[in-house]
């Protein structure tokens, strides 16, 4: 079992032929490209009782997530959406919204029973009261033996407080057992560092077993008990947009390290080179296939394997 933990709202796409009214947000797009593989997963961020979470409650059930918070008053937050040669760029309203109606307490209630693996990230980590709430329920959850999973989707943008953002995030670091980051999250984090110095200063910082870099369109890096690889990207032909291209590469990830019968920290501390390389190309294909459909769109597991398959002939 799976949790999931981090904003859901609303994407407004801004479009020439008409606005667009979308679920999303990144750790609501994990938690709906893994139920959409099979993974047993279950969202524990709480969702608005208005008609907007009527449709994020909706696409996650429709997904195979299980819900585990309750629905609330507050509003659903929005994002407005801006699409520019495949490439979104993001306005958010939060302020005082239901995705972050959140206390340990609450959140350690929704945490299903049995979780192995709890994965937090982006816009949950952004600012307090809430972004400490989070930080605290991964440190008593790592303490309880679960394997804590971040992908952080650096948004300086938003943040009231950078340095203090930065130092959330580099604690985050510190706790994750998977990680992956884009090379703009790690230019966010470190904007005094290379791109390479930054890698290490994230293997350095973390416990991790697995660390990986997504490069946009340029083969990515991986980090194996901090050996380093590479792996190819798979470039989406046709290229609709890039909208949940990254949660989707996070949760084809989770799902492939969670898709044995053995614990998800026995396969990490097993996993060699080799696996790893395969999972990483899985990864990418499901990108792919999500940058082929308008908006986040993950396939299905049926989906990436025919891919391959296809890839493979």
């Amino acid at each position: 079992m799976i949790a999931i933990g981090g904003e859901n709202l609303i994407d407004y796409l801004k479009q020439a032929d008409g606005d667009v009214a979308a679920p999303g947000g990144s750790p609501f797009n994990v938690a709906m490209g893994m139920g959409k593989q099979g993974a047993d997963v279950s969202y524990i961020t709480p969702i608005s009782s208005d008609d907007w979470g009527d449709q994020l409650h909706a696409r996650l059930i429709k997904s195979n997530v299980r819900i585990g918070a309750s629905r609330v008053d507050a509003p659903t937050t929005m994002a407005i959406v801006t699409v520019q040669n495949g490439v979104p760029s993001y306005v958010f309203k939060r302020d005082g919204t239901a995705e972050r109606a959140v206390d340990v307490a609450l959140l350690e209630d929704a945490m299903p029973s049995g979780c192995r693996v709890l994965h937090v990230g982006s816009l949950a980590l952004a600012d307090d009261p809430d972004a400490g709430v989070w930080v605290d329920l991964c440190a008593r959850a790592k303490a309880a033996g679960v394997l804590i999973s971040l992908d952080p989707n650096v948004r300086l943008s938003i943040v009231q407080d950078a340095k203090a953002y930065r130092a959330r995030l580099k604690r985050m670091i510190g706790l994750a057992d998977v990680i992956k980051l884009s090379d703009e999250d790690l230019e966010g984090l470190y904007p005094e560092l290379s791109m390479t110095d930054a890698m290490a200063q994230v293997v350095h910082e973390s416990v991790a077993k697995v660390v990986v870099v997504t490069c946009g369109q340029e083969d990515g890096f991986a980090y194996l008990s901090g050996a380093a690889m590479r792996f190819p990207v798979i470039v989406a032909d046709p290229l609709e947009d890039t909208i949940g291209a990254g949660d989707t590469f996070m949760a084809t990830l989770l799902t492939s390290l969670c898709a044995t019968d053995k614990a998800p920290s026995d396969v990490l501390d097993n996993l060699d080179a080799t696996a790893l390389q395969i999972i990483l190309k899985r990864c990418a294909t499901a990108a792919a296939l999500n940058c082929q459909r308008e908006g986040c769109q993950p396939p299905t597991a049926l989906e990436i394997d025919n891919a391959l398959t296809e890839s493979a002939s």
